[in-house]
């Protein structure tokens, strides 16, 4: 079994405003903060329009850190997680997925229950896809950083 910290922040952006209002959450995004042998943590996430690494004190000095869970897994996930972090940084944020959030939301304010009609398979991501697909959850296209929160209070241990 390996460990993977999964974190939860919000900005002072107007994107992370529209999501905490939109999702009724103090929380807008979520990463994979990674320690390194060189004493300093790096940020693997989606955000600013691709998949990235950033150095964690960057990321910190940009971002209001609310909450970090250690989450276990298999050595095959993590596997799948190392891959898939090679393989998928640099590939495009998905805004289009974010506006079919936006449907969701609305559609469930509504009273009605509705799948993302913008998320498509293609190669671009948001925030709580890139954190799902290296802890290994599936068919979690619809939820948002919040929702991916109440999973870890769940499933997790928290540390910050």
């Amino acid at each position: 079994m390996k460990t993977l910290i999964v974190g939860f922040s919000t900005s002072e952006s107007l994107f992370s405003f529209i999501i905490k209002r939109a999702t009724s959450s103090d929380v807008s995004h979520t990463y994979l903060r990674l320690p390194t042998p060189f004493g300093e943590d790096i940020i693997f996430q989606a955000s600013e329009l691709s998949v990235n690494y950033c150095n964690g004190k960057v990321f910190e000095s940009k971002s209001k850190v609310m909450e970090e869970y250690e989450v276990e897994i298999s050595d095959e996930q993590w596997d799948i997680a190392e891959k898939f972090r090679v393989t998928e940084v640099g590939k495009p944020y998905s805004a289009k997925q974010i506006v079919g959030f936006g449907w969701i939301l609305f559609c469930h304010a509504m009273g009605k229950n509705v799948n993302n009609p913008l998320a498509d398979g293609s190669n671009s991501y948001i925030c709580t896809e890139v954190v799902s697909v290296c802890i290994g959850l599936k068919n979690v296209e619809n939820w948002s950083p919040g929702a991916l929160r109440d999973w870890c209070k769940k499933n997790a241990k928290r540390i910050i």
